[in-house]
């Protein structure tokens, strides 16, 4: 889980704490709903077969940025958060906030396309940021590779303190996320026990 980076912004990341701020109040409000989460957020997250089938044609662009801001459980949330700050306000330095938002929602966008190509008859709900996040991790590596990198490495209960290099922590990341695509899909199948 990384918790800084060595490489140091010249403006304050304003999109970069904007989407933060968003994705935790999304989550807020899911934690609100109590018994109504999961029928919400199947409301406005979209399943693969959903798009295959043009189900709610005039409401599926909304759905899919939607998806994007819904989160499974606190894991997921916190997870996706911590790598957006690390990384989302020195991509965002050097794109500018309007560029930066287009490119945290088009990676979005790909990864959930992505996901449905894969899966097209899925009808597990499509949520979190990882797609955009990862698109920006992308970005971050190929700008910063040599940037360091400190965080805390979970084994078990235990936190390791781990510095790396992005040119190194990336790949890994991205390998971890290929070699466990169920992840989500459990996270996003057992949603209503997150809230009730």
């Amino acid at each position: 889980i990384p918790l800084r980076d060595s490489t140091r912004t010249k403006r304050f990341a304003w999109t970069t704490t904007l989407l933060v701020i968003a994705c935790a109040a999304v989550f807020a409000w899911e934690l609100s709903l109590g018994s109504r989460a999961g029928a919400e957020i199947a409301r406005w997250a979209i399943s693969p077969a959903e798009v295959t089938h043009l189900s709610d044609p005039l409401r599926l662009p909304l759905r899919l940025v939607a998806s994007l801001f819904l989160h499974g459980s606190w894991l997921h949330l916190l997870g996706n958060l911590a790598f957006l700050a690390v990384f989302g306000d020195d991509v965002e330095s050097k794109l500018g906030g309007w560029k930066f938002l287009a490119l945290y929602l088009l990676s979005g966008l790909v990864a959930s396309l992505a996901q449905i190509a894969v899966a097209p008859r899925s009808t597990i709900a499509i949520v979190g940021a990882s797609g955009a996040i990862a698109g920006v991790l992308g970005t971050f590596l190929v700008w910063f590779p040599k940037a360091k990198l400190a965080g805390v490495l979970p084994l078990g209960c235990l936190l390791l303190p781990m510095r790396s290099r992005a040119f190194l922590f990336i790949p890994f990341w991205f390998v971890l996320q290929l070699a466990d695509p169920k992840r989500a899909g459990e996270v996003t199948q057992n949603v209503d026990a997150v809230y009730t």
